[in-house]
């Protein structure tokens, strides 16, 4: 059973440095891991070119592309049975090429949605980033572990399903994973959630990082919601965001016990924006729209 990775890069070095190094830390080293390179300037080339002998790495510069095409580069590229999609940003432990094995053995035609966890765990911006991606599983999980969607920081396809379904490359918002997930979905083919084959994802940890981070996803949203009925009033009442009231609640708990009041306001403070970009995102691709 062969299995090839694919990560799109851009400008990351010292993240895919450690990408590359859980790679070759697996205790069954992948058989293909196929880089596609959006035209970095940093020193991304000199870090893949360190690991070409202990990796089997394939190498493209794809220069001004969008991530749906990068992925759909590197996919086309594959020669595996099993394609798997990973984040730049994310490193593995050392049984994720092994559980992805051992999954497709059980579950040989469908798709294996990865657990994500967000790291550095003592970090205010990855504490609810890292809520909002477990509120986003809840509202999509479906009997028997599977999902209704699916995401791409580590996400293992079986080629023959990836190579007849390919990401929209129009949809450029971050929202192309989403998509496919909810097409493959409507083909009845499965996304199973497998908490065993584990990805760390790097969090932003600055407050310019986490706005510019959850404007991305505000606008991936409404990307998708635009094409329906869907209002901004139902973004904001959305069982995703009621959930984050509750683990508001929780956060803010905590920090009363340890009597530390300044982050007892900020903690509100930073869920009210949260609103406001959830809202602000949704008017301005509605308006960008109307434009066209």
């Amino acid at each position: 059973m062969t299995i090839s990775v694919v990560i799109p890069t851009k400008n990351r070095a010292r993240l895919l440095k450690l990408c590359l190094m859980s790679l070759v830390n697996q205790t069954i080293i992948p058989d293909e891991v196929i880089i596609i390179d959006n035209n970095s300037t940093d020193k991304s080339s000199l870090v893949i070119n360190r690991f070409k002998k202990k990796l089997p790495i394939i190498y493209q510069v794809n220069i001004n592309n969008n991530l749906p095409s990068l992925y759909n580069a590197g996919i086309k590229l594959a020669n595996s049975k099993i394609i798997a999609c990973l984040d730049d940003d994310c490193w593995v432990e050392k049984n994720w090429v092994e559980n992805i094995i051992s999954a497709y053995q059980s579950h040989p035609n469908s798709v294996i949605q990865g657990k994500i966890i967000s790291y550095p765990q003592d970090n205010i911006y990855t504490k609810i980033m890292a809520q909002h991606y477990q509120n986003w599983l809840k509202t999509h999980l479906l009997a028997n572990q599977t999902l209704a969607v699916l995401d791409t920081k580590s996400v293992v396809f079986p080629s023959q399903i990836i190579k007849k379904n390919l990401f929209i490359e129009s949809f450029e918002k971050g929202s192309h994973d989403i998509e496919l997930g909810t097409r493959l979905s409507n083909k009845h083919i499965k996304i199973i959630l497998d908490k065993n084959i584990v990805a760390w994802h790097k969090e932003r940890t600055t407050l310019r990082g986490f706005i510019a981070q959850h404007w991305r996803i505000a606008q991936s949203e409404a990307v998708l919601k635009n094409d329906s009925k869907n209002s901004d009033i139902k973004i904001i009442f959305s069982r995703k965001n009621l959930l984050s009231l509750f683990d508001m609640a929780k956060l803010i708990i905590k920090e009363i016990s340890k009597f530390n009041i300044q982050m007892v306001i900020y903690i509100p403070f930073l869920y009210f924006m949260l609103l406001m970009i959830r809202v602000g995102g949704f008017i301005y691709i509605k308006f960008q729209k109307n434009l066209r």
